[in-house]
């Protein structure tokens, strides 16, 4: 018998061992093995305002979802409009993201079932924060997810207005 805890978060732990019916006894001594599986997440603490991490535009940051109802926010700056994206990869934990203003309401979010997958958003210049967490905020994984910043900052140049009509194509002959 090979009897699973769910993740547990540090701390000391009681194992408590009785006979099915707890109406017998066993003159023989008997064995078990507790093993662990140790969850070391270098970006922890970080599910809290006061302990929030920094992602910036081009890196990649992992981490855990652990133990149950765990959040892991990264705080970035967008310093001229632009439009923002994060990618991650397939993973077994069934995951949500979601891009917050600095006062944490909700500017977009996407639920990723196990597959890989992406959270964008439009933004003007800011603080903001992404929050990654389990899908349904009651599960929890060993496996680090990974998360990739992309931000693409508007040039600064006022787009022109096109006349209506067609586009001919140049061709080159020579």
């Amino acid at each position: 018998m090979r009897p699973r805890a769910p993740p547990l978060a540090a701390g000391d732990y009681l194992l408590n061992i009785w006979e099915w019916n707890d109406g017998a006894t066993s003159p023989s001594p008997f064995f078990f093995r507790v093993t662990c599986r140790w969850a070391v997440d270098p970006n922890e603490p970080n599910d809290d305002m006061r302990t929030i991490r920094t992602i910036r535009t081009g890196q990649e940051v992992r981490g855990l979802i652990f133990p149950n109802g765990d959040d892991d926010l990264y705080r970035f700056e967008v310093k001229r409009p632009g439009s923002v994206r994060f990618t991650s990869p397939q993973h077994p934990l069934w995951r949500h993201l979601t891009i917050l203003d600095a006062a944490g309401n909700d500017l977009a979010n996407t639920g990723l079932t196990g597959n890989a997958g992406e959270v964008s958003a439009q933004l003007q210049p800011g603080q903001y924060i992404l929050r990654t967490r389990d899908f349904s905020d009651n599960a929890s994984s060993l496996e680090p997810y990974s998360i990739r910043m992309e931000l693409q900052e508007d040039d600064g140049v006022d787009d022109t207005q096109q006349p209506a009509g067609r586009v001919l194509a140049a061709l080159n002959r020579g």
